[in-house]
């Protein structure tokens, strides 16, 4: 079997920015950027997390994250307790306002995406998954030799 991988690598690159922009569209729509939606959720979803973990996990700059930060602040959602396990760091707290919104935004989300997956049958849903994997093991072999 003969592959075009340039024409294969360009179709996953449009899948994608497709499903980027899509998610993208969707923050939006509820009043956030994206970036603030990934904040949220690595906020939400990562034991102890803090600026420095949400620069590294994101691929975002600092500026951009303290900018987020600073924004959640402002409205109350979150705030900074310094790491008592290294004091260079502080831990991004929710408050009481800013879990329940981070929930509200998160299950909005899940809901979208658990019906993009209920529309599919479960060996395309494992299928995605483990084809996902399967080629992030490769291009991470490929990419760090």
């Amino acid at each position: 079997m003969h592959l075009d991988l340039k024409s294969t690598i360009r179709r996953y690159y449009q899948i994608w920015l497709e499903t980027n922009e899509l998610y993208s569209q969707w923050a939006e729509q509820h009043g956030i950027t994206i970036n603030t939606l990934l904040v949220l959720y690595m906020v939400r979803n990562t034991e102890r997390c803090t600026q420095t973990d949400l620069c590294r996990m994101l691929m975002l700059p600092k500026q951009t994250v303290n900018s987020i930060l600073k924004n959640l602040e402002s409205r109350g959602y979150v705030s900074q307790q310094t790491d008592s396990a290294d004091r260079r760091n502080k831990i991004i707290i929710f408050s009481p306002e800013g879990r329940d919104y981070a929930e509200h935004v998160l299950t909005e989300l899940y809901e979208a995406e658990s019906e993009a997956f209920n529309a599919m049958s479960l060996e395309e849903v494992n299928g995605l998954i483990s084809h996902s994997r399967t080629y992030l093991r490769h291009f991470r072999k490929a990419a760090h030799p």
